[in-house]
């Protein structure tokens, strides 16, 4: 297979799937979540539904999508060649990056929250299972569960009013409140 053509074809996917993705988020400044439409987004990103459709499902694809790329780059790292301060730095650096995007996603959206918050799960166990080769204890699962859902309120706390606290300074104080037996099993060796 012609590795180039391969790479080119791959390029370009993920510049339509952030192409959409950013107009979408440009798209939240004035609106929220729920009141995007596929074929509002479409039109503001000069592409047709087809187009849409043939990268995501729906909108809700898409915000999968986007976390998983956002997960890929800092949580899932945390215990394998990030800390927890590390990790958490660089999730909340994202958020401070795409402020606006990271203000209004979420909102009110039950929904959302609850994917992220399963995807803090998701990852925390294929860490721990899958790289550390560890047991899940039933301590450490409800660990794992009081971390997740605790991240995600604060997240949302620190997210409605980022120029009060910068991320360095969440960072330090998320990474504080990680429940000992999960901090020290996870990023244990580092």
């Amino acid at each position: 297979m012609n590795r180039p053509l391969v790479e080119s074809v791959r390029s370009e996917e993920l510049g339509m799937r952030f192409h959409l993705f950013s107009t979408f988020a440009s798209l939240m400044e004035t609106r929220p979540f729920d009141a995007i439409s596929t074929k509002a987004l479409c039109e503001s990103a000069n592409v047709s539904r087809q187009t849409f459709y043939n990268y995501f499902t729906d909108k809700y694809a898409m915000l999968e999508w986007y976390f998983d790329y956002v997960f890929s780059q800092s949580p899932s790292k945390i215990g394998r060649s990030l800390s927890w301060y590390e990790g958490i730095l660089a999730m909340a650096q994202a958020g401070y990056e795409n402020r606006q995007f990271t203000e209004n996603i979420g909102t009110g959206n039950d929904e959302i929250r609850r994917m992220v918050t399963q995807r803090w799960k998701e990852t925390l166990v294929d860490t721990l299972v899958n790289y550390k080769h560890e047991l899940l204890t039933e301590e450490l699962m409800y660990q794992i569960d009081v971390f997740s859902r605790f991240f995600v309120n604060e997240f949302g706390k620190w997210k409605m009013d980022m120029d009060s606290m910068p991320p360095e300074k969440f960072a330090r104080l998320a990474d504080g409140v990680v429940p000992h037996l999960l901090h020290e099993t996870l990023c244990a060796g580092m």
